[in-house]
């Protein structure tokens, strides 16, 4: 309730101003998150070439953001055991409730409880992975939309 208004204040006190809509988009791309939510709202107003930061440039700070983060991403994706990447993959389309559900399994491509379990904690250690609201999901919204474009799968950011 208070981070849309600061986004709102904060920009306008700078010499630009939130469209309608755009700040609560912020909000909800960063899945409210402060510090996510400052980074997007950051290379939004940056991307705002004249005084209005509607979507265009909310979209466009976004776009800045994963460029910025792909490389490293990229690479950290890489290291992890198959099993790590399958269910980060799979996490990638969104939170999961019942990670020993048989759809959820499926999609990792393990079949058994443990492997799954052994590779959320792994993950939950480094901090890629969380558990929120009894759902785990990716950490970061960024790397989440990141990871989701890489495999294709419709972009959760819109």
């Amino acid at each position: 309730g208070v981070m849309v208004p600061f986004l709102e204040e904060r920009s306008r006190s700078r010499g630009k101003k939130f469209a309608e809509g755009a700040a609560p988009l912020v909000y909800r791309v960063a899945e409210a998150i402060p510090s996510d939510v400052q980074h997007l709202a950051f290379w939004a107003f940056e991307a705002a070439p004249r005084e209005a930061i509607g979507e265009d440039e909310v979209r466009a700070g976004l776009e800045r953001i994963l460029r910025h983060g792909a490389a490293v991403w990229d690479q950290q994706q890489d290291a992890l055991a198959a099993g790590q990447r399958a269910v980060m993959v799979a996490l990638a389309r969104g939170p999961e409730a019942s990670e020993y559900s048989e759809d959820f399994k499926r999609r990792v491509g393990k079949g058994g409880n443990n492997q799954i379990k052994t590779a959320l904690q792994a993950l939950q250690e480094r901090e890629y992975v969380e558990r929120l609201h009894g759902a785990w999901r990716i950490s970061s919204p960024f790397r989440r939309i990141w990871l989701a474009r890489v495999k294709g799968y419709p972009d959760p950011a819109w």
